[in-house]
């Protein structure tokens, strides 16, 4: 019977409704725990520095399959091997992270889920940094104009509206 192994640097309790996900998921596929395939748990319970010594001993077992989930326990698997299939879900670029080459040839051992979260922040607050009024006038359009960025107003929650900051950008050259 197929191992799979489940690698985590949280909490077991903390991840029931993902993994009652993971196992429906498997179902689909006609994979069913217990029964054609069989699924070991490794929780580092928020102690990092266990995790290589999970992931290797899931490469140990001969693991057909190392699930992760999270930043750390990918590090791990992605470090104690490049033969056995990762599977990962991440907060952070698989390519910078070196789980992949390249989105679009990913090449090596690893496919996986990359949310991107902390890159779309990043690139939120660049983009409204970009969209400052003080950045418009006579000197020139606004970054979030040059990029084609057009906004609506802000609705606060008392019911008032604050303009963005594009919006004031052209209303300025508009002469409003």
């Amino acid at each position: 019977m197929p191992l799979i192994g489940f690698l985590s640097s949280g909490f077991r309790e903390a991840y029931s409704p993902f993994l009652v996900a993971f196992r429906t998921g498997l179902g689909e596929s006609g994979y069913v725990e217990d029964h054609n395939v069989k699924i070991e748990y490794r929780w580092a319970e928020g102690q990092f520095d266990r995790l290589p010594v999970l992931a290797a001993d899931l490469v140990h077992r001969s693991a057909a399959t190392i699930v992760t989930s999270g930043v750390s326990s990918g590090l791990a698997a992605r470090a104690a091997t490049s033969t056995i299939p990762h599977v990962f879900l991440s907060q952070d670029d698989p390519v910078k992270l070196k789980f992949v080459a390249s989105f679009n040839r990913p090449g090596g051992n690893a496919t996986g889920v990359a949310l991107l979260t902390s890159v779309l922040v990043k690139k939120a607050a660049r983009a409204r940094a970009g969209a400052r009024p003080d950045r418009c006038g006579d000197r020139g359009p606004c970054k979030s104009e040059q990029s084609g960025i057009r906004r609506s107003d802000e609705r606060r929650a008392d019911g008032s509206t604050v303009p963005w900051a594009a919006n004031s950008c052209s209303q300025r050259r508009k002469g409003r």
